[in-house]
């Protein structure tokens, strides 16, 4: 059980962290658009499944993919310093479609009240 606690407190805060470095340290314009949804850590912290949010067509979508394996290098070194970990776990990033998901129900919603 305190093992789990740890995943999710590790998790947050590289969620945190991401956010932070997406927004202000990664310089990259391919990851403009890409907000972190979720993170999930491995219960040894070896490696994190990353969930991001792209706003922008499937091209987009893909650059901003390319642009945070890029700079996975350069986050997984920030991570690991900020957060005072040994090593970094490895960062998985996979595209979120949740959000794209929900507005397509809510026009389909809309649609059918008019």
């Amino acid at each position: 059980m305190a093992g789990q606690r740890r995943r999710d407190r590790v998790a947050s805060q590289i969620q945190r962290e991401l956010g932070y470095l997406l927004l202000n340290e990664v310089k990259d314009p391919r990851v403009k658009f890409c907000s972190v949804t979720h993170v999930e850590v491995s219960p040894d912290l070896s490696y994190a499944n990353v969930k991001v949010s792209i706003l922008g067509d499937d091209q987009q979508k893909s650059d901003g993919l390319d642009g945070l394996e890029s700079a996975n290098g350069f986050i997984r070194r920030e991570i690991s310093h900020r957060l005072g970990l040994r090593t970094a776990p490895e960062l998985r990033f996979k595209l979120d479609q949740s959000v794209e998901q929900l507005m397509y129900i809510d026009q389909l919603l809309k649609e059918n009240q008019g």
